[in-house]
């Protein structure tokens, strides 16, 4: 604990532990303090790492103060957020640079807070704005296509990596669990102390800080906007960060997984999940990347559970049957889907039909090419199988034709 200087913002009863305080307005000057820097994302600080006695450097680092929830999961074995970031670390020489787009990770230690709970906290390297910040920038949210293959296969190593190399299904994958690594983040944290330098808050009267900690305003890096040219854009790597929802392939701590769009059928049934999950969040992503809008919306069709809505809409936007295979081996299946594997709820009369792939792409993205329209539906489709075992690896995808211009 003598190695880290820890700094809040404002905490609340919310985050297990932590009385609420009021820790007052910033002040005008800055406080000269180097090893406190300030807040880098929601529960993420980057700060100054004193070294000393570990290592000798300083370098800025992030770190995940775990809920109390969270940590309480952990420290019982019902999830493993820091054994899998250290599988990553030691698998690492194996594959160093598909290894490259997973966070690193340095260290973790405890903490107890004022109320006696003890949190977990790792320490990563500090990376800026996410890709959904970026996606929030675009006109539409609509990414360019050469731009989504430049991430896209970087996201596929990552994924590739854990797979093969850690075992480990990644199991929340989306737009902001997929941050960016400037090329020399110390360089841009330097820079940006200059150009804005951090802030702390005002002590309120009669009202001391837990522990005497000083705490600075939020002051995250810049966003970047995805302009500039493909070389300055080059020295961006898109990195998975967040691994508090992962899985040892051979261990699950619950079976349900993924942001519910995101889902693979087979976690909604009940078939049973793997690595191949990941690859079917992937396909959605794509199309959600490239147009800017969700490939499935399940509250659509209020006439059944969000879940059928959901395997319904799969279906339709497939043009598909679930495979009676795959169905009768599904815990839930009679909850979704009648003897014959039609579907157990009728949609509501007067419902439509949900696009499939190829006509939500001639209906939201216009602008593409007719060329490049078909070249990315035939992706999509390649990791949108109903059947688990019958989905590419993300090394198989690595290999396909979409690729070749990347």
């Amino acid at each position: 604990m003598d190695d880290y200087k820890i700094v809040r913002q404002k905490v609340s009863e919310n985050f297990d532990g932590w009385p609420e305080e009021d820790l007052g307005t910033p002040e005008n000057g800055c406080h000269k303090d180097r090893s406190c820097v300030s807040q880098f994302r929601p529960c993420r600080l980057y700060l100054e790492l004193d070294c000393s006695s570990v290592r000798r450097e300083e370098r800025f680092v992030a770190i995940k103060i775990m809920t109390g929830f969270a940590s309480k999961n952990y420290q019982a074995g019902k999830a493993d957020e820091i054994g899998i970031l250290k599988k990553s670390l030691s698998a690492a020489e194996s594959q160093e640079k598909y290894a490259a787009h997973i966070v690193r990770y340095y260290d973790n230690f405890t903490y107890t807070g004022p109320t006696s709970v003890v949190h977990n906290i790792i320490v990563t390297e500090p990376l800026a704005h996410s890709l959904q910040e970026l996606q929030n920038t675009l006109p539409k949210r609509a990414i360019p296509l050469w731009l989504c293959k430049y991430f896209a296969k970087q996201v596929l190593q990552a994924i590739s990596y854990l797979h093969e190399a850690c075992g480990v299904v990644y199991g929340d994958l989306k737009s902001d669990n997929i941050l960016f690594r400037p090329e020399d983040v110390d360089a841009v944290i330097n820079q940006e102390l200059i150009n804005d330098p951090s802030c702390s808050y005002d002590r309120p009267e009669g009202k001391p800080v837990y522990g005497g900690t000083i705490a600075f305003r939020s002051q995250p890096l810049p966003p970047w906007t995805g302009k500039g040219s493909k070389e300055a854009i080059g020295k961006m790597t898109a990195v998975l960060a967040d691994f508090g929802h992962s899985h040892w392939s051979h261990k699950h701590f619950q079976e349900i997984i993924q942001p519910f769009s995101l889902r693979a059928p087979e976690v909604h049934m009940g078939y049973g999940w793997t690595t191949s999950a990941d690859i079917w969040s992937f396909g959605c992503l794509m199309f959600e990347w490239a147009t800017g809008v969700w490939l499935f919306e399940p509250d659509l069709l209020p006439s059944c559970s969000e879940e059928e809505a959901h395997l319904v809409q799969m279906t339709e936007a497939l043009g598909e049957k679930i495979p009676m295979v795959m169905i009768e081996k599904s815990k839930h299946k009679d909850k979704y889907f009648g003897a014959d594997g039609s579907f157990a709820h009728p949609k509501a009369e007067g419902g439509f039909a949900y696009p499939t792939v190829k006509e939500s792409l001639k209906l939201i993205a216009p602008q593409m090419s007719s060329e490049d329209k078909t070249s990315l539906e035939r992706f999509i489709r390649k990791c949108l199988v109903f059947q688990p075992e019958d989905r590419p690896t993300a090394s198989d995808l690595l290999n396909d034709a979409w690729f070749n211009d990347a």
